[in-house]
């Protein structure tokens, strides 16, 4: 399954295929056994396994046939019978090879045996005597058996469910999930056979299903686009709004290595031809990608070097962010503590913007992938991984996590990557290891006089930060969806060709609720002589009129317009409430037009483009009798001259 990872699998004892001293004078287990060795120097393992086999008939203590036959049931993933097989071996000469504690324990641990594994790596300890590294590797196994045995005795509140039969088949595998941010709508992996494929018996290709009634309707593949018939496609993720689709394909004749990472957008009828994001993609192995929700932050695993001292080819998750030319910056690797010396693979940003999910063999854990969460303290820095705990972790692979925009839910694979044998599950997210709360805003954009949809482009924007944290394109329906983190203030700004600029603004401070989203439809203004526009996000100080630093994210979409319509004059206008006298009011309305004058001629707008006047209470567009109508009144606009 190349779109999951490639494996490494580590021989526990290959200096026995050159030894001479064999625990045994039996010439024909001699003669079976060396037949073996060669089988397995060619990976024939079905065939060394047998000769092995027939050695040992031949010599009931057969150290060395004991070890090679657990090494190919190691190989062939029959853990039960490698581990009987070294058992017997350490039962005949404890002493002749101590490493095979070590093994003996990491497989006891791989299969959620722990105590067993533990008195393996305490035996090792009392018998190795010479190796510090090999000590150290003891210690580093005691203390993921030991952490593992904590986490059983103090389990976490987990009730997963299985996704129905219209996702889950019982025939193939299905893995990868993830959502549109409203969960109307699952994109996911799955395997099936294929005899004429060139590259194995097996492919990958993305599969679909819309929640209709509270019901999943049974999955179908996603486009004749996007997959292909002999080729992987999978390890997907999708925009949080639906409309852009990062996907992985191998073997493709215009990728750069063996898989690499594409794009393709839903333009409300279908998906558009993928492009291959040749500036992310390398020679090796690139995949998995995660488009956070500011829709300028891709997160992918790849196998390439990177240039941490001692680097070798396991996968790390790696970050690129889109460019002002539309092209993707050069990835970088996460740093520690995210990747490790052992693999990181199917990382998702959640749509607050900092936590991070991601499956790792290389923190400690319950054994093979276990799921884990950091958060971001900014771009370089990430919080220490938590283990999301037993019984959501296990001794089997769990990954591909995907957790819902109000944090409470989450999707994951469960079963053994290496043998293709996934499902799809769903559980309550347990209360400390939830990311912040997210709700949503949905609706359509229209034309204000036509009422004909019109494509546009939106805008989330952090006031305090002054931050991108979601963006994305309406579709030629005018259908929108948006993410929106709660417990920050946030303005939204929505552009569209030949049309006013229209902002909005969201104070989501006091938001703890993700359950009821934003519905609404917005009707934008074709640029015209007369019209006017008021912009919600220019604050000032009450009886104030210097600016405040959270107008700056609105001023300055304020001057993209401007200089994208470079023909527009413009009255700035200032406007007050009816509280105080008429004449400071108009002296206090003129001074903060003038204010939003200066800082769009500081910005380079031309000077004769622009007027400012303040008209204090003389056109209201809401009552004065209430907070909420004066707060209305109060306000920044502006007028096409």
């Amino acid at each position: 399954m190349k779109v999951f990872f490639q494996v490494f699998v580590l021989l526990v004892a290959i200096q026995l295929l050159q030894s001479q001293d064999l625990h045994t004078r039996n010439r024909k287990a001699i003669m079976y056994y060396r037949k073996g060795l060669q089988h397995f120097d060619e990976g024939n393992w079905i065939n060394a396994l047998d000769l092995f086999s027939k050695a040992i008939e031949k010599s009931k203590n057969f150290y060395e046939a004991y070890v090679m036959r657990g090494n190919c049931f190691e190989i062939l993933r029959e853990f039960d019978l490698a581990i009987q097989d070294y058992e017997k071996a350490l039962s005949i000469d404890q002493n002749y090879f101590p490493n095979l504690y070590l093994t003996t324990a990491r497989l006891y641990y791989n299969i959620g045996q722990y105590e067993k594994a533990l008195t393996y790596y305490e035996q090792f300890k009392n018998i190795n005597q010479k190796s510090p590294i090999l000590a150290r590797k003891a210690d580093e196994g005691i203390e993921k058996v030991k952490f593992a045995l904590s986490q059983i005795a103090n389990p976490k509140p987990f009730n997963p469910n299985l996704l129905p039969e219209a996702i889950n088949s019982n025939q193939y595998a299905e893995y990868m999930p993830t959502l549109t941010v409203d969960e109307s709508q699952i994109i996911f992996t799955r395997l099936l056979p294929c005899n004429e494929c060139p590259k194995g018996n097996k492919q990958e290709d993305i599969y679909t299903s819309h929640l209709l009634n509270g019901k999943w309707q049974k999955a179908y593949p996603i486009s004749p686009n996007i997959n292909s018939p002999y080729y992987n496609e999978g390890a997907q993720t999708i925009s949080s709004d639906g409309k852009f689709l990062f996907f992985t394909a191998c073997n493709r004749p215009d990728g750069k290595g063996s898989c690499d990472i594409y794009m393709s957008r839903w333009n409300g009828k279908e998906w558009s031809k993928p492009r291959n994001i040749k500036e992310i993609n390398s020679s090796f192995w690139d995949s998995q990608p995660c488009l956070a929700a500011d829709g300028k932050t891709l997160y992918f695993v790849s196998n390439r070097k990177t240039n941490k001292e001692g680097s070798k080819h396991q996968m790390d998750i790696f970050v690129s962010h889109l460019q002002e030319d539309s092209t993707w910056s050069a990835p970088v690797p996460l740093p520690y503590p995210i990747n490790t010396d052992e693999d990181e693979l199917g990382p998702y940003i959640h749509p607050d913007g900092i936590t991070l999910y991601f499956s790792s063999r290389g923190h400690i854990g319950m054994g093979n992938f276990d799921l884990f969460l950091s958060r971001k303290i900014n771009d370089s820095t990430w919080e220490q991984p938590i283990n999301l705990g037993y019984p959501i972790n296990t001794y089997n692979d769990e990954a591909f996590i995907f957790v819902n925009g109000a944090g409470n839910k989450a999707y994951f694979a469960r079963g053994s990557i290496k043998d293709s044998l996934m499902d799809i599950y769903y559980f309550e997210l347990p209360q400390e290891v939830r990311p912040i709360l997210t709700t949503f805003l949905k609706g359509r954009i229209f034309d204000k006089k036509t009422h004909q949809p019109v494509v546009a482009y939106f805008e989330l924007i952090h006031l305090e930060k002054n931050e991108i944290v979601a963006a994305t394109f309406s579709d030629l329906k005018g259908e929108f969806l948006l993410a929106l983190p709660t417990g920050q203030q946030y303005a939204l700004h929505i552009t569209a060709n030949n049309y006013l600029f229209y902002s909005e603004h969201f104070d989501l401070s006091g938001v703890n609720s993700a359950s009821d989203p934003y519905v609404k439809d917005i009707y934008l203004t074709p640029i015209e002589h007369e019209e006017t526009f008021v912009l919600p996000n220019v604050f000032f100080d009450f009886d104030k009129y210097e600016l405040k630093p959270e107008s700056y994210p609105e001023l300055d979409k304020l001057v993209e317009f401007l200089k994208k319509n470079p023909s527009l004059r413009i009255e700035i206008q200032g406007h007050t409430d009816n509280v105080g006298s008429r004449e400071h009011n108009m002296k206090l309305s003129e001074n903060r037009a003038k204010a939003v004058y200066e800082y769009l001629v500081s910005k380079g707008i031309d000077r004769n483009r622009m007027s400012y006047k303040g008209y204090a209470d003389l056109y209201p567009i809401d009552t004065n009798d209430t907070p909420e109508g004066r707060a209305r009144n109060r306000r920044t606009q502006i007028k096409i001259l």
